[in-house]
C-alpha cells in the first residue's frame, strides 16, 4: 500500500513540474498574426459579375460601389451572356466595358479577362469572318470492302486524307495504303488466299455545326491559329484598353477549353503527321486504325501514341499561345478543360494533369454537376503540385443548382481540404431577369451569408497561399490506361471496372483521412519517388517501361507500393509488353498473374524492407471483377505506421474530417475541416515535434492547445486535443520563427499590481494580441536596467504614450491618439535593435525611438488597473538573442511550493520504507 501511496504522489509530482514548465515555456508562432486577424483585401475571393440583360451605367457604378464598400471581393471576372445588351463586340459594349474598368480601377479592385469557351458566338463571328481557313478540323473514318482476290477502285471520300490503310479482317494485318492515291481514286488488289479486307480513309473535314459557332471554333491543336482567335479575343482588350493592363487587368481566364467530338468527327489537324514524324522519326499513318480497331498486339502501342501526341499538339498550340499572351502583357493565366466530370479525359482535353502545364493558376470549374466534379478537385491541385506551381483555383456555386448556407460553406470547406487555394464564387448578377438562384450580392437571403464566408475565405488564402503541400502518398496517373481505354461515348466506370483511380483518391480523402497527390508519369520519370511514404498503383492496363523502372527502384530502395484491381500487362512503348510483366512479377511476385479475386491481399518483401501488395479484384482466369477498395485501409495501415497527419476518436460517420498539410521553411500549417453534419471531438496526432496553436479562420480566435509531445512506433509526434464544430474548421499552426512565451496570469479579470512577468533580451521583436476596457490600462516597459530605468509604453483607452525613465525622472517624448475601442482585439509590436526600436499597433507605425542608452535589459509586463483588461494567453517573441523568462506571479510560486513539498513527502516515504 505505501508503495502505490509512493508511486501515486511520484506521478503527482512530476505532472505538477511538467505542468508549470508547459504553462510558461515553449510555444512557438509565426510573424504574421496580423494578416490572419485582418487579412488584405487581397486575400479575398473574387466574384464571376454576370453581364446578363440590358446594361445601365449609373445602376452598374451603384451596384459594383455597394460591393466594393463592403470589401467583399478583391476582383471580377465579366461575363456576357445570350441576353447581353448592348451585344458584346459593338462599340456601345467597348463604350460600358471601359466604365466598367474605370469603376473598378478607382475601387482599387482587380479584373479577370473571362472567356467561357461554351459561350463565345460573339467573337467566333469575328474569328471566323477573318480566318476560317484557321477554325477546328475534325477526323472522320470511312470504310468499305475488299473481298479475297478482287481488285477495287475506289473514290477517295471528301477531306484531305490523313491515313488510308488495308486491315486483314483475319489476322489483323495493315498495310499502309496512303501514298497510292492518284487523281481521287485507290486502286487496291487483295492477295488471292489472303481473306478479306477492310479500308479504312481517315480524312480531315471541317464540319458546319451550330455548336462550334459558340464556341470559338478555333484550331486548339494549332499555335498559328490559336494566335489569330487570341488576335480577336484576348489581345482586343490590350488594344482597347491599354492603361489597364497590368495593375487593373492581372489576369486572362479561360474556361471549358474543349476539343471534343463533333458528329463522330475527332478533333485533329492537318499537320499532325508531319510534326509527329518530326518528333518520333516515323510515320504516324498505319496507326490510325488504333482509333477505332483492336489492331492486335501494337493497338496499345499506336492508340495512346495517337492520343498522347494529340495532347501535345494542345499544349504547344492554344495552351502554349495563350501562355506567351499572358507572359507578354504581364498578367497571369487561368483556365480549366470542358467536362470536368469525366473519368476518361481523352476526347475533352487528352490529359487532366498535363492540361495545365502552362496555366499559372489551374482552376477547378465547379458549376456543373458539382457533387459528381467535385471528386475531381484533387487532380487540379494534383497538377500544380506536379508543375511546382504555388495556387490552385476554384469556380464555385453552381448558377444551376439551388444552394443554402450549408451547401455555401460545405463546398468551400471541401475544396480548401482539397488543396484550392484560390476562388471565384459564382455571385453577381447585373438583371434579376434570367439570373441564377444564387445571385450573392443585395438580391436574395444568402446575400447576408457572403460577408462571414468570404473573412473565412480570405484567411483560409492567407495561410494557405504560404509554402507548398507535403505529400507523402502518391497515386500514379493512369494516363495511358484512359487513352488505351477510351471509346467515344462509353467511358464509365461499369465499362472500364479497373478504373478505379477516383474512388481510390475519394476513399483516402473522405474515408481514410489520408491526403496524396496523383503523380503524373512524366513527373515520376523526372522527379523519382524517393520522397513518398508510400505509391499506389490504381488499377491498370498499360504503363510504360520507364515508369515502372522508377518503381522497381523505389522498391528495391525500401519503398512501399499497393496496386489495386488489376495489374498491367501491356507497355506504352512498342514490343515491350513481356518487358511490362517481367517488372511486375519482380516486384509483386512470380504467380502474381494468377491469382483469384477472392478478396486477398497479396504481399511481397525485400530485404531492404520494400513491401508491395496486391489487392485482388481480377479473377485472371474468368476476366470478372468485384470491387475491393475496403481493403485498401488495411493495406495502407500495415505499410504506413506512423502517418503524417492522423485522427483520433472519429466516433461518428456524420463527422467526415479532412486535412492539408503546408509547409514553408520555418513553419506548418494543418488545415483541418469537418464538412459533416456532427461535431468532431478528438485528437490529430501530427508527424515530428510540434508546440502548436491553434488558429479558427470563422473567428479569428487563437487559442493554445492541450498537446503532448510523445513516441509512436518510435517516432516523435505531437498529439493535439481539437474541437470542431459541423461545417466549420480549424488551422493547427506551428513554426519555429517566432518562439511565444505563455503568459498564465494576464487573463481578464485576474490581473494584480503584482503580476508581472519580465523578458530578459539583446534585440528582436514582441508581439501580443489584448483588448482593453474603459479607463483600463496596460504597462509595457522596454529595455529597463537593474535600476528600472527604460521606456515605458502605456496603453490606455484611447491613446499611448512613450516615456523614458532615467535617473528617477519620466518624461514623457510622444503620445498618439488610437481609435482603440473595448472589447475588440489588437495587434501590438515592438521591434528592438541595438539603436532603439519602433512601435506599431495592428500593422500601424505609431513611433520609433532612436537611443542607445540601454544596449541591453528586459520588457515587463504589468497592469495599471485590475479590471478588465485582457491578454491573449500568448506573447510572440522573434529572433530574440537572449531570452530568460522571469514570472513574478503568486501562482508560480504556490505551484514551486506545492511541487517541492510533494517531492518532500515522496522522499519521506522512501526513507521510512528503508
Amino acid at each position: 500500500m505505501k508503495g502505490i501511496k509512493r508511486l501515486l504522489i511520484d506521478i503527482l509530482a512530476l505532472v505538477t513540474v511538467l505542468v508549470m514548465v508547459t504553462g510558461v515555456y515553449g510555444y512557438e508562432y509565426g510573424d504574421d498574426i496580423e494578416g490572419f486577424l485582418y487579412p488584405s483585401i487581397e486575400k479575398t475571393a473574387r466574384s464571376t459579375y454576370v453581364l446578363n440583360g440590358k446594361l445601365n451605367k449609373n445602376d452598374f457604378n451603384d451596384n459594383i460601389t455597394k460591393v466594393s464598400e463592403t470589401s467583399m471581393w478583391n476582383g471580377y471576372a465579366f461575363l456576357s451572356d445570350f441576353s447581353t445588351e448592348p451585344y458584346p463586340g459593338t462599340q456601345e459594349f467597348d463604350s460600358f466595358f471601359r466604365n466598367i474598368l474605370n469603376v473598378v480601377n478607382m475601387n482599387d479592385s482587380k479584373v479577370s479577362l473571362y472567356y467561357d469557351f461554351t459561350n463565345l458566338a460573339h467573337v467566333t463571328n469575328i474569328f471566323l469572318e477573318k480566318y476560317k481557313e484557321d477554325s477546328m478540323e475534325f477526323l472522320f473514318v470511312e470504310e468499305l470492302s475488299l473481298s479475297d482476290g478482287t481488285t477495287v477502285e475506289f473514290d477517295v471520300p471528301d477531306g484531305k486524307v490523313m491515313s488510308i490503310v488495308g486491315m486483314n479482317i483475319e489476322t489483323k494485318a495493315l498495310n499502309d495504303l496512303t501514298e497510292f492515291v492518284q487523281d481521287g481514286k485507290l486502286s487496291v488488289t487483295a492477295p488471292k488466299g489472303s481473306g478479306d479486307w477492310k479500308i479504312m480513309f481517315f480524312m480531315l473535314r471541317k464540319v458546319e455545326n451550330e455548336l462550334l459557332k459558340k464556341t470559338g471554333s478555333v484550331n486548339f491543336l494549332s499555335r498559328d491559329a490559336s494566335r489569330k482567335f487570341i488576335e480577336v479575343s484576348y489581345k482586343n482588350f490590350v488594344y482597347n484598353y491599354p492603361e489597364y493592363f497590368p495593375d487593373t487587368i492581372d489576369t486572362a481566364y479561360m474556361a471549358n477549353i474543349n476539343i471534343a467530338n463533333i458528329n463522330g468527327g475527332i478533333a485533329w489537324t492537318e499537320d499532325f503527321n508531319v510534326k509527329f514524324e518530326e518528333k518520333y522519326g516515323f510515320k504516324s499513318t498505319l496507326l490510325y486504325p488504333a482509333l477505332v480497331y483492336d489492331i492486335g498486339e501494337e493497338y496499345a502501342y499506336s492508340k495512346i501514341a495517337l492520343y498522347s501526341f494529340r495532347t501535345e499538339l494542345l499544349l504547344d498550340g492554344f495552351l502554349k499561345a495563350m501562355n506567351e499572351f499572358a507572359s507578354d502583357t504581364k498578367i497571369k493565366l487561368m483556365g480549366s478543360p470542358y467536362a470536368f466530370h469525366s473519368l476518361v479525359p481523352t476526347e475533352y482535353c487528352g490529359d487532366l494533369i498535363k492540361f495545365f502545364k502552362y496555366i499559372d493558376i489551374p482552376v477547378f470549374d465547379g458549376l456543373s454537376n458539382y457533387s459528381v466534379s467535385k471528386k475531381y478537385i484533387k487532380l487540379v491541385s494534383s497538377a500544380t503540385y506536379n508543375y511546382g506551381k504555388s495556387l490552385t483555383g476554384a469556380n464555385l456555386f453552381s448558377p444551376y443548382e439551388t444552394i443554402d448556407k450549408n451547401t455555401m460553406y460545405r463546398t468551400v470547406l471541401e475544396a480548401y481540404s482539397k488543396g484550392v487555394n484560390h476562388v471565384y464564387l459564382s455571385s453577381i448578377y447585373n438583371s434579376s431577369e434570367n439570373s441564377s438562384n444564387n445571385n450573392l450580392f443585395n438580391k436574395n437571403e444568402l446575400a447576408k451569408y457572403v460577408p462571414g464566408l468570404n473573412t473565412l475565405i480570405s484567411r483560409l488564402n492567407t495561410m494557405l497561399q504560404r509554402g507548398e503541400t507535403v505529400v507523402e502518398v502518391g497515386v500514379v496517373y493512369p494516363i495511358e490506361t484512359l487513352n488505351y481505354a477510351y471509346t467515344p461515348g462509353n467511358n464509365s466506370r461499369e465499362s472500364i471496372p479497373y478504373a478505379d483511380y477516383i474512388d481510390i483518391g475519394e476513399y483516402l480523402h473522405q474515408d481514410m483521412q489520408l491526403d496524396f497527390m496523383y503523380l503524373h508519369p512524366d513527373h515520376i520519370r523526372e522527379k523519382g519517388l524517393d520522397k513518398y511514404s508510400l505509391i499506389i498503383l490504381p488499377g491498370s492496363e498499360v504503363i510504360s517501361i520507364e515508369t515502372l523502372e522508377v518503381l522497381k527502384e523505389y522498391y528495391d530502395n525500401g519503398g512501399k507500393i499497393i496496386a489495386t484491381y488489376k495489374l498491367p500487362t501491356k507497355a506504352v512503348e512498342k514490343g515491350k509488353d513481356n518487358e511490362v510483366k517481367e517488372a511486375i512479377k519482380y516486384i509483386f511476385g512470380a504467380d502474381i498473374y494468377f491469382t483469384t479475386a477472392k478478396g486477398n491481399i497479396y504481399k511481397r518483401t525485400n530485404t531492404k524492407n520494400g513491401q508491395a501488395y496486391f489487392i485482388c479484384s481480377y479473377d485472371y482466369g474468368t476476366n470478372d471483377y468485384f470491387k475491393n477498395i475496403d481493403l485498401l485501409e488495411l493495406a495502407v495501415n500495415e505499410a504506413i505506421k506512423v502517418r503524417d497527419v492522423a485522427f483520433e476518436n472519429i466516433d461518428s460517420y456524420k463527422s467526415i474530417v479532412t486535412y492539408i498539410h503546408r509547409k514553408t521553411e520555418t513553419e506548418d500549417i494543418y488545415f483541418i475541416a469537418n464538412t459533416g453534419s456532427d461535431n468532431y471531438s478528438g485528437s490529430v496526432i501530427l508527424k515530428g515535434t510540434h508546440h502548436p496553436v491553434i488558429l479558427d479562420p470563422h473567428t479569428g480566435e487563437i487559442t493554445v492547445p492541450e498537446y503532448k509531445n510523445h513516441k509512436l512506433y518510435g517516432e516523435n509526434v505531437t498529439s493535439v486535443k481539437i474541437d470542431i464544430e459541423a461545417l466549420s474548421s480549424k488551422i493547427i499552426y506551428s513554426g519555429d520563427k517566432f518562439g511565444s512565451i505563455k503568459m498564465p496570469l494576464l487573463y481578464k479579470g485576474e490581473l494584480e499590481a503584482f503580476n508581472e512577468a519580465d523578458i530578459l533580451f539583446d534585440n528582436g521583436t514582441i508581439s501580443f494580441i489584448f483588448s482593453i476596457g474603459q479607463n483600463d490600462k496596460i504597462e509595457l516597459a522596454a529595455r529597463l536596467d537593474e535600476n528600472d530605468n527604460g521606456y515605458i509604453l502605456e496603453i490606455e483607452d484611447g491613446r499611448i504614450n512613450l516615456l523614458k525613465k532615467q535617473d528617477d525622472k519620466t518624461d514623457i517624448i510622444n503620445s498618439v491618439a488610437v481609435p482603440i475601442h473595448r472589447n475588440k482585439f489588437y495587434q501590438f509590436t515592438m521591434t528592438v535593435n541595438d539603436d532603439g526600436f519602433d512601435v506599431f499597433l495592428s500593422g500601424r507605425k505609431l513611433f520609433e525611438a532612436s537611443d542607445n542608452t540601454f544596449a541591453q535589459g528586459r520588457i515587463s509586463f504589468n497592469n495599471i488597473d485590475d479590471s478588465s483588461i485582457e491578454v491573449f494567453d500568448i506573447v510572440l517573441l522573434g529572433g530574440l538573442e537572449t531570452v530568460e523568462v522571469v514570472n513574478h506571479s503568486y501562482t508560480a510560486y504556490l505551484v514551486a511550493c506545492f511541487t517541492l513539498i510533494l517531492l518532500r513527502v515522496s522522499a519521506f516515504l522512501h526513507k521510512n520504507k528503508k
